[in-house]
């Protein structure tokens, strides 16, 4: 009888660590904030906010979410302390935690905080597995030929247009050489 066979494992994002994301530093709340600055900074764009009390200790998460619900429950005015909104529970990992254990614990968790610095999402981790298409400008011999019997703002629009083309090839190779 043969004994059976340890299948390998062959799972994304286990030679790739958290380090290897692109991280942006997480905007963080104080215990102090209000529930109407909270409003304002969600109405700037992000949507969750670890939250530190006075000694720079982080006591968990603002959400969205929980604030709006909150809010619509009468459970807190916009004058009180966001603190009655704030979630406790936020997970921290390291910069070396694998990709693949990062993708376990966002399964189960909206965002993590990594190294008490940046906030991770699964959208993090899917643009790092199938990294966005840059947008490629063809310019054809017809839009050139087009702009040189025209105006000079078709000119200057084509020229734009060229510019535009050389700065995102300048910058996609940028990112490849700077990533090895």
């Amino acid at each position: 009888m043969s004994m059976p066979r340890h299948m390998e494992n062959k799972d994304w994002g286990q030679n790739l660590t958290v380090r290897d994301l692109n991280l942006r530093e997480a905007k963080f709340l104080s215990t102090k904030t209000t529930c109407a600055e909270a409003v304002a900074e969600i109405q700037k764009g992000c949507t969750s906010f670890p939250v530190r009390d006075e000694s720079g200790k982080v006591v968990g998460v603002l959400t969205s979410v929980n604030l709006m619900t909150r809010i619509g429950k009468a459970q807190v005015e916009m004058g009180d302390s966001i603190m009655r909104a704030v979630v406790r529970d936020i997970r921290n990992v390291s910069l070396t935690v694998s990709l693949n254990e990062l993708t376990r614990i966002l399964a189960r968790n909206r965002f993590v905080l990594v190294s008490e610095k940046y906030m991770v999402t699964i959208d993090d981790v899917i643009n790092k597995m199938c990294p966005p298409k840059p947008k490629v400008v063809s310019i054809t011999k017809a839009d050139t030929d087009a702009a040189q019997g025209s105006s000079s703002t078709s000119k200057f629009l084509l020229g734009a247009m060229l510019g535009a083309t050389f700065a995102m090839g300048a910058m996609v190779a940028f990112q490849k050489i700077s990533k090895q």
